[in-house]
């Protein structure tokens, strides 16, 4: 009885042993099947490797294409379904692979692999930044396959700037002034990369932007002109342009360069504005004028309108600064409407080119400075005109109370505003004195930079307080 369970035993082992036999080498009893579904991304230019796998059958396996086109550049091994090469050409290819096992049973999938194009940086070139500025400007780029991943290859960033690996943006604010060249290497999530060389120049913060340009010199009927208009502060290229008035008939202003050039074609006086704008919006403007003489000196040289002239200057202030002040509309309104008697009319159009001068035209402390002082100096110069002209005032005021009294409430209404009574007080414009061949014009004579007064001065306002007195 104690051997019947060891016989049993060996029955079943031997049983096992045949059916081994029976079975080829590599058999797995289950049937033939490719477990790939589908395959990653590839990139031109990068290299690419991917394993086909099966399942079931009788090893080993034979792969093949059977239908359709790998991508150019790749090719499927035989033995072991690698799929492996570097892409030549972007694009989506479709194709079919079969297996066949060791006892020739096949089966057969269909996939597809897509090919990106090759990454690389969109950003050839960055915008200068502000010394003690915020700057902040985002890379770009194309191709390869997200998320990416940014980093310095070479050179420094600006003192106080920062790359984001993850955004790709140099951000911060920068200490010091030069310029810092560097490249930048972006790499792609299968492995591609791309870099750029570039440059970034910090600057020192742009002053104010100025037109220098005063004056212009006369032209002659017939004669080539060119005369560049000048500006100083804000960040170039600066673009010129006319905002109103009209330059002389074949002249033309470039507005690049900012040179009026042409060759005239008619005598006289013309009165325009010139607007300068940089890239960073900032814009001025300014008055000019320009004396067109006849070519021919043997006759009579065109005479000036001073008042005519005097109005062009101060349409044009209104043109361009209605805004400027808060009582440029009423003054422009009185002034083009007609209402203003004879003495109160050249009063209100000096009122309001002086506050175009300052509110709108953004002249320099030093340049209204020198302004001022060749005005009294001119003015001192000639001091009996001055009186001649402050008595040829009182006889007008005399002959029109009225317009006077119309003045004196205009006056009034208008000092609600906040700096109107000292601009009328400090007023010292005039008008162009460029051409000295003509009359002398008049100007208000301020006080001396130390606070004193001359003996013209006085007299002058000794004068206007016998004109209160006989008002």
């Amino acid at each position: 009885m104690a051997r019947k369970p060891m016989a049993w035993i060996v029955s079943i082992l031997a049983a096992v042993l045949v059916l081994a036999a029976a079975v080829p080498a590599g058999a797995t009893g289950e049937p033939l099947d490719i477990t790939t579904a589908a395959l990653a991304v590839g990139e031109v230019d990068a290299s690419y490797s991917q394993t086909l796998a099966a399942s079931g059958g009788v090893a080993p396996y034979t792969w093949s294409l059977v239908a359709g086109s790998l991508p150019a550049g790749l090719t499927l091994n035989a033995s072991t379904g690698v799929i492996a090469g570097t892409p030549t050409g972007a694009g989506d290819s479709a194709f079919t692979v079969e297996v066949v096992d060791a006892e020739t049973t096949a089966t057969t999938q269909a996939l597809s692999i897509a090919v990106a194009s090759a990454v690389a940086v969109g950003t050839s070139t960055l915008p200068d930044g502000t010394l003690n500025a915020a700057y902040s400007q985002a890379l770009t780029v194309s191709g390869g396959v997200a998320p990416y991943v940014w980093s310095l290859a070479s050179g420094t960033l600006p003192v106080g700037l920062t790359l984001n690996a993850a955004s790709g943006t140099i951000a911060g604010t920068s200490t010091a002034t030069g310029t810092s060249t560097f490249t930048v290497r972006v790499t792609d999530d299968i492995g591609g990369q791309a870099t750029q060389a570039l440059t970034l120049t910090i600057a020192a913060a742009a002053t104010t932007l100025t037109i220098t340009t005063l004056e212009l010199p006369k032209a002659s009927v017939g004669f080539a002109y060119s005369q560049s208009l000048n500006a100083t502060g804000g960040v170039a290229p600066l673009t010129w342009s006319l905002v109103a008035g009209s330059l002389p008939a074949g002249l033309s202003l470039n507005s690049g360069t900012g040179v009026i050039a042409g060759t005239p074609t008619a005598a006289g006086m013309a009165v325009f504005a010139v607007k300068v704008t940089d890239t960073a919006s900032a814009s001025t403007a300014r008055i000019l004028f320009m004396n067109v003489k006849n070519s021919d000196t043997t006759t009579d040289k065109p005479k000036r309108d001073k008042n005519a002239e005097f109005e062009d200057r101060v349409y044009v202030a209104c043109d361009v600064s209605i805004d400027a002040h808060p009582a440029m509309g009423t003054l422009c309104s009185l002034y083009m409407g007609d209402k203003l008697g004879g003495v109160a009319r050249p009063i209100i159009g000096r009122v309001i080119l002086k506050l175009a001068d300052r509110a709108e035209l953004k002249q320099s402390k030093d340049e209204r400075t020198d302004h001022e002082r060749e005005i009294r100096a001119k003015a001192k110069s000639d001091a009996k005109l001055g009186k001649d002209i402050a008595h040829e005032i009182r006889a007008e005021a005399k002959a029109d109370a009225k317009s006077r009294k119309d003045v004196t409430k205009t006056v009034k209404k208008l000092n609600t505003h906040a700096d109107f009574g000292s601009a009328v007080a400090n007023s010292t414009m005039s008008l162009d004195h460029d051409d000295d061949e003509f009359d002398h014009e008049d100007h208000e004579v301020e006080h001396d930079e130390d606070g004193e007064h001359d003996e013209n001065d006085e007299d002058d306002e000794h004068d206007e307080h016998e004109t209160e007195d006989d008002d």
